[in-house]
């Protein structure tokens, strides 16, 4: 984690338990990382998006995102792709890379955004 630039918290839109973990990350990340690299960039985002069983309410994700100065959170979906890409994209941004608007899929199926002045930012 020392050298990380950003990170991605995820939770589950239909597991409630999953957003008090995703605050207990945070939480520890910041801690852990406040004294070697300052305050990191975090986005917030909630996963499942498509499903409707269980689910609770997007505000409740804003507003941990509100309580820890995350600026920016994502309801996201894998199975139709809203949101994905610009979650990655976003951060991406954040900490200081600029985008061109392309993934890059590896043979081990991680995935590569392509940034400009030949920059990869890798996506596990």
């Amino acid at each position: 984690m020392p050298n990380a630039d950003g990170f991605l918290v995820l939770c589950s839109i239909v597991d409630k338990q999953s957003l008090r973990h995703a605050e207990d990350i945070i939480v520890q990340t910041y801690r852990n990382l406040q004294e070697t690299c300052g305050r990191i960039p975090i986005i917030l985002v909630a996963t499942k998006s498509d499903l409707h069983e269980g689910r609770y309410n997007f505000r409740e994700v804003q507003r941990l995102a509100e309580k820890y100065y995350i600026s920016h959170c994502y309801l996201t979906s894998a199975s139709s792709g809203l949101n994905i890409q610009n979650a990655f994209v976003k951060l991406a941004e954040i900490v200081g890379y600029s985008y061109d608007e392309e993934f890059e899929k590896l043979e081990n199926g991680e995935s590569i955004i392509k940034l400009s002045e030949n920059k990869k930012c890798n996506i596990t």
